[in-house]
Order: structure tokens, then C-alpha cells, then sequence
């Protein structure tokens, strides 16, 4: 099998670290050989200045793991961290380099931003739909509507979008049940700012023309304490509309949870 990749070898290393079982890199190397399989013939590769090609490989995944503070500098044999003990036990697919400058550059986890079962922040996730919805405009629309479907239990199919340049207040619906109930949602692909009651305001207007009785609304950033109060305000009221609100946390919790963040990845790199 090929060398692996260094960012591939983070997690794998912070893994056997974990154990207490390693005194030296050369331990290191030895043990996750076997992990990953390696064949004779990539075990012997070479770097320019002849140094052994995996050993370097696990040094440098031992010194950036130092840097992010997961494990113990000049401790033998190694430790980690209790910041790495906590890493370890979300799960992770993978400890990417970006999540390794994340930590170098915050000195804390921050559960909150770090995406359990995946290997990057929330703001990365979030970064990147911004980035992809610049250059195509329907993007964020599509995301949403497939999470709804997802939500609802429906065939993406049957998701419909509202022309963008007369959309009448929704990015989109779905038609469920045996009385074919109008579920609405709208979109709002952010940089920072949060969705102002006065977005809300229209979204209900939309949904009340439409005889709709439920909304989602999806947004990359969050909503304003007016908005959460105005929608909680609804439930009480007898107009019989229900509104869902999805920040940003919210939407990738929910890529996740449905395994769409494959819609993310195919068209950027993250």
C-alpha cells in the first residue's frame, strides 16, 4: 500500500500515543506500518536527503501534534494531552491539517466548532457553502431543499425551487402527505450578519398567500433575538403557522447527520 498522506497519520498516531505504548518515533513507526499496511517497497522510500521517507513522515505528524497541544513534549513514553484525550473522543474520521492550525492558533478545542464524527470546524463547512454559492447563486437553495427532504423523509424529487427572479417571498416547497400540505423555505446564504425580523416578516406573508401552515428557514450565520421571539410568539397565536429556524450550526449538524457533506466536498476541496 502507498505512503500515506502526513495529515492522514495525525489521528492514527494521537490513537497509539493515547495507548502509552510509545517510547520513540521508531515505535511509532513500526506500529503504524502495520495499521496502514505498508508494503516493503513503500517502507523503504526516500526523502532528497536520504532520510527514510515514513520515519520522517511520523516525526513531523509527532511535531505538529506537540504544536496543536494534544500530546507531551519530552515525556517518555509519549502522552496525550487532556485536550487530546477530549479530540479523541469525538469521534473524529480524521485530523486534518487545518484542524491542527485551528488548534495551534486557538489553544482550545472549541466543541462547539468542531463537527462531531467529521474533521473540520463548522466555520469551514460554512466558509466553503459561502465560497460555492458566490459562483453559483442556486447553490444554497439546493443544499436546503435537499436537507428538507432529508428532514421530512421525502424523494428530493419532489422538492420544488421558485424561479430566483420572482420567487414570491420562498426559495422553494414541498408537497407531503395525503392532502398534499405546502411545506415552504427560504434561504439566506450569509457572510456574517444575522436574518432580521424583517426577513421573517416577509417569509410569513409568503407562507400566509401560500396557505401554508409550515416553514423552514435556513440561513449560513443565525437569526436575531427578534426573529427567535417572533417565531416563538407564532405558536401562540391562532394563526396556526409553524416556523423552523436552522442557523448555521444547525445546517451542518444536519449535513452530517444525513452524510451530505459529499455535496460540499465533490464541488470544492475542503
Amino acid at each position: 500500500m502507498r505512503l500515506p498522506m502526513y495529515d492522514e497519520i495525525h489521528l492514527p498516531l494521537l490513537k497509539l500515543i493515547s495507548g502509552g505504548s510509545v517510547y520513540r518515533v521508531k515505535d511509532a513507526v513500526e506500529a503504524l506500518s502495520e495499521e496502514f499496511n505498508l508494503t516493503e517497497e513503500a517502507m523503504n522510500q526516500r526523502v532528497p536527503s536520504g532520510s527514510n521517507k515514513f520515519y520522517s513522515q511520523v516525526s513531523f505528524s509527532k511535531k505538529r501534534l506537540i504544536e496543536a497541544g494534544l500530546i507531551f513534549a519530552k515525556v517518555s513514553p509519549y502522552r496525550s494531552t487532556d485536550l487530546g484525550k477530549e479530540l479523541l473522543a469525538l469521534n473524529l474520521k480524521k485530523i486534518s491539517n487545518s484542524l491542527i492550525n485551528y488548534l495551534i492558533k486557538n489553544g482550545e478545542l472549541g466543541k462547539e466548532k468542531i463537527v462531531q464524527g467529521s474533521s473540520y470546524t463548522t466555520e469551514e463547512y460554512l466558509h466553503k457553502i459561502r465560497e460555492i454559492n458566490e459562483n453559483d447563486p442556486n447553490f444554497f437553495e439546493y443544499i436546503s431543499g435537499l436537507i428538507l427532504s432529508n428532514i421530512l423523509k421525502e424523494d428530493f424529487k419532489k422538492v420544488v425551487f421558485t424561479p430566483q427572479n420572482n420567487d414570491g417571498g420562498i426559495d422553494g416547497f414541498i408537497k407531503v402527505g395525503i392532502n398534499d400540505e405546502t411545506i415552504c423555505f427560504e434561504s439566506k446564504c450569509k457572510m456574517s450578519r444575522p436574518v432580521a425580523v424583517g426577513n421573517l416578516r416577509d417569509f410569513i406573508g409568503a407562507l400566509v398567500l401560500r396557505e401554508s401552515k409550515q416553514g423552514y428557514y435556513f440561513t449560513t450565520t443565525r437569526y436575531t433575538g427578534d426573529v427567535i421571539r417572533a417565531v416563538n410568539k407564532l405558536k401562540s397565536l391562532k394563526i396556526d403557522i409553524n416556523i423552523d429556524l436552522i442557523d448555521g450550526d444547525t445546517l451542518v449538524n444536519l449535513l452530517l447527520k444525513y452524510n451530505l457533506e459529499n455535496e460540499i466536498r465533490k464541488t470544492v476541496s475542503l
